[in-house]
């Protein structure tokens, strides 16, 4: 088993800045650490039965760009693939080993989540395996 932990880098940037560290849990040692090439990573899950991590890039300063990405790990190298368009993703969890549950900020996915108070959406996605 292993703890992630993904830096606060602390600014916003044009070009993607995201990385992501693998502890391992007993020893608190630093395993892995990767850079996926994504920006403002806010929310992650595991698949239960792949060990994927997926995760949501909120992407602050290109919101076009932010979705739903999944990371596999292969051998001493990674995989990131984008699996969804999802803006502003800000939770998520999975419902069994194919239906990804992610919350976000905006009632629609498009609209700035600032025209409407306090809205928000929860996106059911079915996962490909």
């Amino acid at each position: 088993p292993h703890e992630i932990r993904i830096p606060e880098i602390g600014e916003l940037m044009e070009r993607p800045d995201a990385q992501v560290a693998f502890y391992d849990i007993a020893s608190g040692q630093l395993v892995r650490s990767i850079k996926p090439e994504l920006r403002d990573i806010t929310a992650m899950a595991f698949q239960p039965e792949t060990d994927d991590l997926f995760v949501g890039d909120f992407s602050w300063s290109d919101h076009e760009s932010g979705g739903i990405y999944r990371i596999r790990l292969v051998g001493e190298s990674f995989e990131v693939n984008k699996i969804a368009d999802v803006r502003r993703a800000t939770a998520m969890t999975f419902q069994n080993e194919s239906t990804l549950l992610v919350t976000c900020l905006g009632a629609d996915n498009k609209e700035s989540p600032s025209d409407e108070a306090h809205s928000g959406q929860l996106i059911r996605l079915k996962i490909p395996r």
